[in-house]
């Protein structure tokens, strides 16, 4: 499995403005990539882009190759976690998700491990309108995970989480790589460096550098796009 982006243009039809410019990337299975830039570099557009949902506001212009991924083994969680949900409790939004994706055993076991997971153990029975952002954020990351997509796509997924939280979530989704699944994500947080195998920063539409992490060059690569 590969994902592979060649030459990738993308513009905003209402505007007429250039969102994205000759994007060149390759992702290998199992890896974890992360993405980031300043606001409005367009990395949210690149990650709807690879996921193949945005909207026909857009005109997309190169290729876009996703080996052996579809719809049914990806999962993508947006900024706003708001817009992962359409039941009432937290227990029937992941029981949804695992039935969608064609589970029918062990429901409620997958359900009870993923939220020891995600430190949401009391959470099952619980009101998702009454929880806080950061549990909601926390909710959408597992909803997404829990049916175990061969490609995950995260956009700012620890915006609202404390440093203690947010640094569980990494250990988390470094667990979820290991597995096998390959980790797209848009993220400022530099501690995520510790975990990814890349690093593509975005700047004026375009990929300016693209950078190998390993443990010599965290801090370099920290100061140079922090």
């Amino acid at each position: 499995m590969k994902l592979l982006i060649e030459d990738l243009n993308v513009k905003a039809l209402d505007t007429n403005t250039t969102i994205l410019e000759k994007i060149n990337l390759e992702v290998k299975k199992g890896q974890w990539i992360m993405i980031t830039g300043v606001s409005g570099s367009g990395k949210s557009t690149l990650l709807k882009a690879i996921a193949g949902i945005l909207s026909s506001n857009y005109k997309i212009e190169g290729k876009i190759i996703r080996e052996n991924y579809d719809n049914g083994n990806i999962g993508f969680v947006f900024q706003n976690p708001e817009v992962h949900f359409f039941n009432l409790t937290v227990k029937d939004e992941l029981e949804m998700s695992l039935r969608a994706s064609g589970f029918k055993n062990d429901i409620e076991n997958k359900i009870e491990h993923i939220l020891f997971r995600l430190e949401l153990n009391n959470f099952k029975n619980k009101l998702i309108r009454t929880l806080s952002s950061g549990e909601k954020q926390r909710l959408a990351i597992a909803v997404n995970t829990i049916h175990k997509p061969e490609l995950l796509i995260l956009d700012e997924p620890t915006s609202y989480l404390d440093p203690h939280t947010a640094s569980h979530i990494f250990r988390y989704l470094k667990r979820v790589v290991n597995h096998g699944c390959t980790v797209i994500m848009v993220e400022h947080n530099p501690e995520v460096l510790k975990y990814v195998d890349k690093l593509f920063l975005l700047e004026n539409k375009r990929i300016k550098n693209v950078y190998q992490v390993n443990k010599e060059n965290i801090e370099k690569i920290a100061k140079e796009t922090g």
